[in-house]
């Protein structure tokens, strides 16, 4: 699970940030097949392609932020079985064993 989740938040950010980057570069006249460029929005955000490419931006930086933080939790819970399946369980709760 933690893969796959890996994958979409990286999927994701790239996604968003190939968009942004075909926007600088080539301009908003150009949307190949599968980018997110053109926004799924009817007729608001559809008229403002600068506000559009701007979330793409900021959506794309958050897609990558997320997947570093989602690369940090699962070093630290490989981490933490490694320890309990060793027995150096060091829990801080009186009850747990």
């Amino acid at each position: 699970m933690i893969i796959t989740c890996e994958a979409a938040l990286l999927y994701e950010g790239a996604t968003f940030l190939r968009a942004t980057g075909i926007y600088i570069l080539q301009g908003p006249q150009y949307s190949p097949k599968g980018v997110l460029l053109i926004p799924i929005a009817k007729v608001t955000l559809a008229n403002y392609l600068d506000l559009a490419a701007a979330l793409n931006c900021i959506f794309g930086i958050i897609g990558i932020i997320l997947f570093i933080l989602g690369l940090i939790v699962a070093y630290d819970a490989a981490k933490a079985l490694g320890r309990t399946r060793r027995g150096n369980s060091t829990s801080t709760f009186p009850f747990i064993y």
